[in-house]
Order: C-alpha cells, then sequence, then structure tokens
C-alpha cells in the first residue's frame, strides 16, 4: 500500500514543482523572497527511508505550507540526513551520496558545498549539529565516529570524536544536539543497546548513560528544551519520546501514541519552545507544546504532511 502511495506523493511533487517554477519564472527564488525567515521550518526528506535516497529538502512557512523546494536530490539519488542553521539566512545539510556538507541560502536558493573531505565518509552520515562558535559537529553512523569543522568549512581533528574517548563509547552515533547550559553537545548512538554521550566543546567525555530508557529501543532524534533545561529523545524502536536532564538522568516518558507518532526520529525546538517531531510511518511532522515533562500536541492535526514534502523525514530544523 505504501508504494502505491509513495508513486501518487511522487507525481504530487512532481506536479507541483512545476507550478512553483512556472510561478516564478526561470528563478523560483527571484521573486517574493521573504527576507526574514525566522521560524520558518525546514524539511529534509527521503522516499525509502533513512539510509537512502532520493530526498528532498523542503521549506516550509511557520504555519506548514510549503514555500518552496530548496534542494531536489532524486536526479542525483543523493539524500540530505542532517540541518542545522548557520548564518546570514544559510542552513547546513549533511548531504549523502558524495557524502559532504552543503551550505544553502534561504534567499536566493543558492547551494554550494561547505565542507568535503575523504575522512567525511559514512554509510550514511547523520544529524548535525551548528554550535554557537560556528564550528559544526557531523556524525558518522557506518564509522563510529563525530567529524568537526569550523566555521570555514576546515576539518577538525582525525576525526574528531572516535569510537572510544575517555569513559565514552559511540556506535552509530544518531542525534547531536549543543546544550546551552552545559556549553556541551549532546549525542545519542542508536547502536551496542543505545546510549546517551555528552561531550565538552573540546570533544572530551563527560558523561555516558547506556541503561534505561537508552537500552530499551534506538535512540535516534535528540533536542534541546532551553526552557525547561530538559532533553527531547525519540526512540524509533518502540514509538517513545523521553525527556531526561542534560547529563542523562532523570529519565520521563514524555509522549507514546502510535496514531499520532510511530516510528519517530528528527526532533528539534524552536525559538518559542514548541518541539517538532518527525513521524517516519505516517510521513508527517507534529509539533508540540512541553512543559518539561509531558508533550501534548499544539496543533489539531500534523503541522506539515503526510505528503511528498515530509515522506519519512530525516531532519527537521525550524530558523531561529
Amino acid at each position: 500500500m505504501k508504494s502505491v502511495v509513495t508513486t501518487i506523493f511522487i507525481f504530487i511533487w512532481v506536479l507541483g514543482t512545476a507550478l512553483l517554477v512556472s510561478c516564478a519564472g526561470d528563478d523560483p527564488f527571484s521573486e517574493s523572497a521573504p527576507s526574514n525567515f525566522s521560524n520558518y521550518i525546514v524539511v529534509a526528506s527521503v522516499r525509502a527511508g533513512p539510509n537512502s535516497g532520493p530526498g528532498l529538502i523542503t521549506l516550509f512557512d511557520s504555519s506548514g505550507n510549503v514555500v518552496r523546494v530548496l534542494q531536489d536530490y532524486y536526479e542525483t539519488a543523493e539524500f540530505a540526513s542532517g540541518l542545522s542553521y548557520f548564518q546570514n539566512n544559510q542552513i547546513l545539510a549533511a548531504v549523502n551520496g558524495t557524502d559532504r556538507v552543503d551550505a544553502i541560502n534561504l534567499i536566493s536558493g543558492a547551494a554550494s558545498i561547505f565542507a568535503s573531505h575523504a575522512q567525511i565518509n559514512s554509510n550514511p552520515l547523520r544529524q548535525i549539529a551548528t554550535l554557537p562558535d560556528g564550528s559544526t559537529w557531523i556524525n558518522e553512523g557506518s564509522t563510529d565516529a563525530i567529524e568537526k569543522v569550523t566555521v570555514d568549512g576546515s576539518r577538525s581533528g582525525n576525526p574528531f570524536i572516535s569510537a572510544s574517548t575517555g569513559a565514552c563509547t559511540i556506535n552509530d552515533p544518531y542525534g547531536v544536539v549543543y546544550i546551552s547550559s552545559l556549553d556541551a553537545v549532546g549525542v545519542v548512538s542508536r547502536a551496542g543497546g543505545g546510549m546517551y554521550s555528552v561531550f565538552d566543546t573540546d570533544g572530551g567525555c563527560i558523561t555516558q548513560v547506556s541503561g534505561a530508557p537508552f537500552n530499551s529501543g534506538q535512540p535516534t532524534g535528540l533536542a534541546y528544551h532551553e526552557d525547561t533545561d530538559r532533553i527531547i529523545v525519540t526512540f524509533a524502536t518502540g514509538d517513545e519520546i523521553y525527556s531526561l536532564d542534560p547529563d542523562g538522568t532523570n529519565a520521563t516518558l514524555a509522549f507514546s501514541d502510535t496514531s499520532v507518532i510511530d516510528t519517530p526520529r528528527p526532533a528539534t525546538v524552536d525559538a518559542n519552545g514548541f518541539v517538532y517531531i518527525g513521524s517516519d510511518t505516517q510521513d508527517t511532522v507534529e509539533k508540540f507544546n512541553f512543559d518539561g515533562s509531558v508533550l501534548t500536541r499544539a496543533t489539531s492535526g500534523p503541522i506539515i504532511g503526510p505528503g511528498i514534502y515530509s515522506q519519512n523525514p530525516t531532519a527537521i530544523l525550524v530558523i531561529p
């Protein structure tokens, strides 16, 4: 059944893209481009699943309406697995295929290679996080490593964090997030029983948690809720979302309802404290309120989807 739906989605996507281009002339980015993208939503999606392409990167307004396709990887069979906000209306995307990090200008739509190196290479790259100093951390799933590039895209370390660093072990690292209260970075690994690690910004291990709830499923998405100083973790193989303290303690179940979220992967938090989570099975993005303990729907239905632009979402970003 899903293959039939997928075929319909692709047809709609082709038709919709053609209409977007025809309405804007030769350059769909040349007319009516907003100068302030605050609270706009960017979603990376893939046709088949989180480990293979092709895919899209799509820009939505704050209400979840499609603005434009930022990147269409269907012709090259590539896909994006991580997104972060960089600077000056630019976002970064971890791209799988010819593995690299692209910089995409939200106003012009232009994309350029921001970071490319023989060792920035994984099957696939996972999620990314850009820190206040402008550096970007890149999770590499199959190589059990974390790469770091500086503000100019130069690689730092060899790799920056390897599979074993002090008391921390990473195994297929997936989600990554900057934690402002600790000036540190949290990482979840989905293999090896599942674990949550915290590193200082120099790559040193601060702490690691490998017990419950991480050993009861595959932790994937990771987000930091600054208002409550809590971490949001999605579990794709259990259809659950937990919250916990930044050091990994005091974990509580925040949401579990497969009629709303089934196979959750990406998660992010906007500047107003709303939490966004992608549902792989439903091909949707949900928006939630969060009180530090429980997630409740902020909208009566998905804010985005279902549709080709949110199919199997791999990453979500809300522009600050």
